[in-house]
């Protein structure tokens, strides 16, 4: 009779602890986010009976009570924070660092000091959470799942931190997803699968969205006819995966053949579906040995189709014949590159203006073709057209900036005009040491090509 009143009691104590906190640690975790994380620790503490009823623990649910009058007054968050420390040294002293109590006040204290404005110790808090967390329920658990999630946000407010928590947020949706669409224990759907390797790709996981497109394709191809285009979609987004991993594009190119096969036999040969993936086979093509032939033949087919279906002047197009001129560039043939890169470039420049960046662009790449060939002024006067539109654009400070003055600098230093070469490496040389650093080779390539400026001059510039 005592053990269960005793039962009833430690049980009633969490029941209300725990409950309690969940109202406060909306800054880190949503309501609902929030009371399932703890109503799945509730559940643990039940079927482990692990708590001991004591004044010193009674006391922090005491705290928890008078955290949203306390909270209103920004002034005494720090008192809360300070009382919450010392109920966390009692916690941990009387249960022990790994009790789920703890959590439930590490949870709330994390909210405490974000608040506060203190992310990096939040982001600590949050931090052993998770490994109570993942301790009492399984690194598998879907509570673990959500925390990790919030986790990410943590170390997305804690600034510079972006990778590291996509990490944790798609190290841990996958989880989540397959939990909570495994209804019928037969494993998660293809729709499922497939948005999990979206988002994984999307979070730079590369190897974990080819597994998660790799099993939907073998739901595919159990619930669908082999020549479905739902299968040829999922192909295409693996070969994308499998492209991004690196020095994997054989590989990728086998798989979009696939694709490709698929969408010719149910789209037709001339489908722009079908033009899109020759532009990517063509790629992968292009970063093999000996293939450069190959890819050449695939631009041209897609270039054709899209010529044919969007008409001449289309952007698809220019796209098409940009690619193609780099194509053509590589072989060698670059007279033919320059005339195709002009093709695009006119496309471009009827369709989105003289002056938008992305003819900035093509103009850079024409002046590189044109350098490429000994045609120097010709060369300086498109970097220069391009230094026109992007000096007066938004970006007139990045990298691709940097590029093109570089470029100049080196025709006009070939042309005997060291002064002005040396006025355009300085301003690369500041633009490059902002983005990349001063460590980086390309900042020294700009140093050396100012060197040699000085040399020219015989004085310090």
């Amino acid at each position: 009779m005592m053990a269960s009143i005793r039962h009833f009691a430690i049980r009633t104590l969490a029941v209300g602890l725990l409950s309690t906190t969940a109202s406060y640690i909306t800054g880190v975790l949503s309501q609902e986010v929030g009371d399932s994380v703890m109503r799945g620790m509730e559940t643990k503490l039940s079927e482990k009976n692990v708590h001991r009823a004591s004044p010193q623990v009674a006391s922090v649910a005491k705290i928890r009570k008078e955290l949203s009058t306390c909270t209103k007054d920004a002034g005494r968050l720090g008192e809360v924070v300070e009382r919450l420390k010392r109920a966390l040294d009692t916690q941990i002293a009387v249960l022990g660092p790994q009790d789920l109590e703890v959590s439930a006040t590490l949870l709330v204290l994390d909210w405490c000091v974000q608040e506060a404005g203190h992310v990096d110790e939040a982001q600590e808090y949050f931090t052993r959470v998770l490994e109570l967390g993942t301790g009492t329920l399984g690194p598998d658990d879907v509570q673990v799942a959500k925390l990790r999630h919030a986790l990410a946000e943590c170390l997305n407010a804690a600034g510079g931190r972006e990778e590291e928590a996509l990490a944790f947020k798609f190290g841990g949706i996958a989880t989540e997803v397959e939990e909570l669409f495994d209804l019928a224990g037969g494993g998660p759907s293809t729709d499922v699968l497939l948005f999990l390797g979206r988002e994984q790709a999307m979070a730079g996981l590369m190897m974990e969205a080819q597994g998660s497109f790799r099993r939907a394709l073998v739901k595919e191809n159990k619930e669908l006819k082999p020549d479905d285009l739902k299968v040829s979609a999922t192909l295409f987004e693996l070969a994308q995966c499998i492209w991004k991993s690196g020095d994997r594009f054989e590989e990728a190119g086998e798989t979009l053949k696939r694709a490709l096969s698929i969408q010719v036999a149910q789209l037709g040969p001339d489908d722009l579906q079908v033009a899109d993936t020759l532009v990517f086979l063509g790629q992968c093509a292009m970063m093999e040995d000996g293939r450069l032939a190959e890819a050449e033949e695939a631009f041209r087919r897609a270039l054709d189709i899209r010529m044919a279906k969007l008409g001449p002047g289309d952007i698809e197009v220019s796209n098409a014949l940009v690619i193609l001129s780099s194509c053509v560039r590589e072989m060698g043939r670059l007279g033919e590159a320059r005339q195709t890169l002009e093709r695009a470039i006119g496309i471009q420049t009827n369709t989105l203006g003289p002056h938008d960046v992305w003819v900035a662009s093509m103009l850079h790449k024409a002046g590189v073709l044109e350098r490429g060939m000994g045609q120097g002024e010709e060369a300086a006067a498109l970097f220069r057209r391009a230094l026109d539109i992007t000096m007066n654009g938004p970006g007139m400070d990045n990298l691709g900036v940097a590029d093109t003055l570089v470029e100049l600098g080196q025709c006009v230093l070939k042309a005997g005009q060291a002064a002005e070469a040396a006025e355009l490496f300085e301003r690369a040389l500041g633009i490059r040491t902002v983005w990349v650093g001063p460590d980086d080779p390309l900042v020294d390539e700009v140093l050396l090509l100012r060197g040699l400026c000085i040399l020219e001059l015989g004085a310090p510039v």
